[in-house]
């Protein structure tokens, strides 16, 4: 009898031994991941649509509307965005934009496609070095043009 019990002791801290080698590898393959904070903020939202695979920023540096790349659509109390295919603007001639809206003032807010998100990418990549904060929201294609309204809601800035 005292075979099997020395023998299942063993056994069991060979068992302790293999969970924690194996905890240990498990630890040394993962890397942590810093997730964005948002944030509340004073500053009001820079829309930018993100479509089509090129941006329409809704608004010009002067914060004036877009209506050279973009339809828009009253609706009472509501406006559609519509992006004009192919007047669009690639992500790069976003920098120069950028540099000239007022960071105390804006943030960007990126409304982005399921057919754009690598144009996403490089977008918001210029609002972070050029200092600007910002926030995204997914849209799918099905799901029609971007509405804006007084009701609607607002990503915070990252």
């Amino acid at each position: 009898m005292s075979v099997v019990t020395d023998n299942s002791k063993r056994l069991r801290q060979r068992l302790a031994d293999l969970g924690r080698q194996v905890a240990a590898s498990r630890k040394a393959s993962e890397r942590p991941l810093r997730l964005p904070k948002e944030h509340s903020t004073g500053m009001k939202p820079f829309f930018v649509i993100v479509q089509y695979s090129r941006v329409y920023p809704c608004r010009e540096a002067d914060l004036s509307r877009n209506d050279t790349s973009i339809s828009w659509k009253s609706h009472g109390d509501s406006e559609t965005a519509n992006p004009i295919s192919g007047k669009g603007r690639d992500a790069g001639d976003l920098q120069a934009l950028f540099r000239n809206l007022p960071k105390d003032l804006v943030y960007v807010v990126f409304c982005v496609f399921e057919d754009s998100f690598a144009e996403f990418n490089r977008a918001k990549e210029f609002a972070a070095t050029t200092g600007l904060s910002y926030g995204w929201e997914p849209f799918r294609n099905k799901d029609g043009a971007v509405t804006f309204s007084s009701s609607g809601h607002t990503p915070k800035p990252q």
